[in-house]
This record gives C-alpha cells, structure tokens and sequence, in this order.
C-alpha cells in the first residue's frame, strides 16, 4: 500500500512465484520475502525494483515464515519441509541453520531484537531460542491447534505475543 494516497500498489514477480511469507524494512524502504514455487528468499524495493535472490534452496523446502532483526541486520526463516530455521546476514556472508532437532513443521516466526530471541509456532506449540539456537524452550504447548501467524509487541513495560487460533486471536504477556 502506498502510504501516501492510501492506494494498492503491484509489484510486478517473476513468472511462476509464489509469494507466502513477507517482512519489511522500512527505513530501507525494502521488503523480503519467501516463494514457495521458486524455493527462494527475495528482497526487494516497495517499488517493484531491485529484487535480489538472498538464497535458493534445492529441493523439498517449503519456506513458512521469515523475520528480519533491523537492529542485528539479520533474517531468520522457517522451512516446514526440512523442519529447521535459518539465518541470512544482510550486510555479511552468513547463511546457515540455527534449529535442526524435533522441529514439527515451523512455520511462522518473529524476532526479539532487543533480547536476541526468536518466536516461532510449529504444530500445536509456540517455542523460543535465542538467536544461535541455545536456551529453546516452550512458550505456549497446550490449547494450541494450528498457529497461522505471530507478532510480538514490544514495549517499555511489556512483552506480548499474539497468535492466530482457528478463527480467534490470542494475546499472551510474556516476562522479559
């Protein structure tokens, strides 16, 4: 959308994408985002132009969830098929996977800039970690069925993580 006469706006895709998971850098003004059909990580400007392949995978990866830390300059995604989560540098030449055991198809995911923690839903569960993968633990692991998507509200007082629920929205404060 653009903001500035509240009007849609197109960015044109290469031929067969499939766009699912998106995040947005707004003081670059760029957007980032996974393609089911080509198996990529793109980036790219809000006008269309600039788009950038940050990583292609080979086979079998069904990219769920991306989150981009603009403090750290760095992006995580998810991969249901593969069941792991990735990190890309923006700025270095950092690619690699974070997550790799008993993850049961993650699929959404979001960063705690401010404490080096990423959020992300898989079946039934909402997890944590901190950013290299250490201190997992469960955040929410019943009276979950699927978890659609995540944001995390951060404030001075407060941490709170919300999550899609059939056809609910559950908000959940979280200790920092």
């Amino acid at each position: 959308m653009d903001i500035d006469n509240y009007s849609y706006v197109s960015i044109p895709l290469q031929d067969g994408s499939n766009p699912y998971a998106i995040d947005y850098d707004p003081n670059a003004s760029v957007m980032f985002w996974t393609d089911c059909n080509l198996r990529q990580i793109i980036s790219g400007s809000i006008y269309g132009n600039n788009q950038t392949t940050l990583r292609s995978f080979k086979h079998y990866a069904a990219l769920s969830g991306i989150a981009v830390d603009l403090i750290s300059r760095i992006l995580f995604y998810t991969d249901s098929q593969r069941g792991n989560i990735g990190v890309i540098s923006l700025d270095e030449d950092l690619n690699k996977t974070v997550i790799i055991n008993d993850l049961n198809s993650p699929q959404a995911i979001v960063t705690d800039p401010i404490n080096g923690t990423i959020y992300w839903s898989s079946l039934n569960k909402i997890e944590k970690s901190n950013y290299d993968g250490t201190s997992r633990q469960d955040v929410i692991n019943t009276g979950l069925s699927d978890s659609v998507d995540l944001t995390v509200d951060i404030n001075i007082f407060e941490m709170k993580i919300k999550h899609a629920l059939g056809d609910s929205l559950k908000v959940e404060n979280l200790a920092m």
